[in-house]
């Protein structure tokens, strides 16, 4: 079993090493939640549950990232469609429904970022997700 520092250490890129050890304090810092190892290659913070449509329920992280070359990817699981202010002013970066894509934590305002996982983390302990499968 591969273990966070591994992981992360495996990383070839040596300033996305740095950028990755950045983006592991700052999350233990705002979720005060200890990183968990998901999937191999996903650093996750605190859980939340997600209702099937069968009914029954999985196990998810709250908040979390992955480095997948060229990009970081942040994950941001209550949707980043609700944080439009937040995103005008983070910075360079690409995103899809619910992750971030950056390739340098330099590239952004982490102020802003603090501030985008804080308020997502938050509203994830009420958010539960209906999967259409």
């Amino acid at each position: 079993m591969t273990s966070i520092s591994q992981y992360i250490q495996g990383i070839q890129d040596k300033d996305r090493i740095e950028d990755c050890n950045t983006l592991l304090s700052l999350m233990e810092f705002i979720t005060e939640d200890p990183p968990k190892l998901w999937e191999h290659h996903i650093i996750g913070f605190g859980v939340t549950t997600y209702n099937h449509k069968d009914g029954s329920e999985i196990s998810q992280f709250k908040t979390g990232f992955s480095y997948h070359s060229p990009y970081i990817r942040i994950y941001i699981l209550s949707g980043l469609h609700n944080y439009p202010g937040l995103l005008s002013d983070l910075g360079k970066h690409k995103r899809g429904k619910h992750c971030l894509y950056i390739k340098q934590i330099s590239d952004i305002n982490i102020a802003i970022l603090q501030q985008l996982i804080t308020v997502s983390y938050h509203n994830s302990f009420s958010y539960k997700k209906r999967l259409p499968y």
